[in-house]
């Protein structure tokens, strides 16, 4: 292609963007960026790269993961409800940046309420209660039975003050009425170390993490934490069908979020294509491969479903007062 040629065809395709501007019309871009605020390996990174090449090919653009760690996916939130609102960003987003960061940070610097919109929900993963392989405590009840026996003696491990899985002990606590000891690490590598050396009593994580641990013999899974069994765990039970603590249900879910801003055709075309890759049944497969159930909810009960999680945290940090930097 000659000097001449090339410049016509360059002046051609600015006049049609020109055109299409003038006409409010947005191009769409051609490449959609999703932020994942954990490293590789992790849940949110799995979610991710277990519907990358599906969402490519259903909206014909290219997808690129980007893994932007930190303060616990709050700065992946940030850059997402700070960023563009053109449908070229979007925020592979769990539970701890958009329902628990909120709520214990006044000065976090983004809204997720106001500045973060649901698109699409992608997987759900329960949490399982877990203890050493040579613990004592066959059932969830038989651990709430000990801690009202000799209360504060129980001891639980968490991930951080302020994590999930510290939360979701908490519940069981609450919920049951019952002292039990809070043993914080930094991270669910080391807390489950200590489990396995029977340093704790208990610990709830994520399935992916820990049902590799139970397989091998080295932990005992009690219970899940959703409300019904599952096939990733297949034969546990679920803490709600512990007397005194029905109705329990706290998954981890894993979901795509957009700037609040996006233009409503935008967000529909990003949740119509999000529900179609999640109802393939080589992704689900792919994701319960690693410890991960797809989940299908599209905007309004996706966001339903963060604001009952946040209300949930919410609720127990105020009645419990909880001091989540202990």
């Amino acid at each position: 292609m000659n000097t001449n040629e090339l410049d016509r065809r360059r002046a051609l395709l600015s006049l049609t963007g020109g055109l299409l501007l003038a006409a409010g019309v947005q191009a769409q871009p051609t490449t959609l960026q999703v932020i994942v605020g954990f490293p590789p390996g992790g849940p949110n990174d799995i979610a991710a790269r277990a519907i990358q090449q599906r969402l490519a090919a259903v909206l014909g653009v290219n997808v690129v993961i980007e893994n932007k760690a930190g303060a616990s996916g709050e700065l992946a939130a940030r850059l997402v409800a700070k960023g563009p609102a053109d449908g070229s960003t979007m925020l592979l987003g769990s539970g701890g940046a958009l329902a628990i960061s909120p709520l214990i940070n006044a000065a976090l610097p983004y809204d997720p309420a106001k500045e973060l919109l649901a698109v699409h929900s992608v997987a759900v993963s329960p949490q399982i209660v877990l203890v050493g392989a040579n613990s004592p405590y066959k059932s969830v009840a038989e651990l709430v039975e000990a801690a009202r026996r000799s209360p504060g003696r129980i001891s639980y491990a968490s991930a951080g003050g302020s994590s999930p899985t510290r939360l979701a002990a908490a519940l069981i606590a609450h919920r049951a009425k019952v002292e039990m000891l809070h043993v914080p690490y930094r991270g669910g590598s080391p807390a489950l170390v200590d489990l396995i050396a029977g340093q704790v009593d208990f610990y709830i994580g994520g399935a992916a993490s820990a049902m590799p641990l139970v397989k091998q013999g080295r932990l005992r899974a009690l219970a899940v934490t959703g409300s019904e069994r599952t096939s990733i765990a297949p034969g546990i039970p679920t803490v709600a069908e512990t007397p005194g603590l029905e109705g329990f249900n706290v998954p981890i879910w894993y979901g795509v979020f957009v700037q609040a801003r996006t233009p409503p055709e935008i967000v529909t075309r990003l949740a119509d294509a999000t529900a179609k890759v999640t109802a393939d049944k080589a992704v689900a497969a792919s994701l319960e491969a690693q410890g991960l159930q797809a989940l299908v909810l599209r905007e309004q009960a996706f966001a339903k479903l963060v604001a009952e999680e946040r209300e949930t945290w919410n609720r127990l940090i105020t009645e419990a007062k909880l001091k989540l930097s202990e």
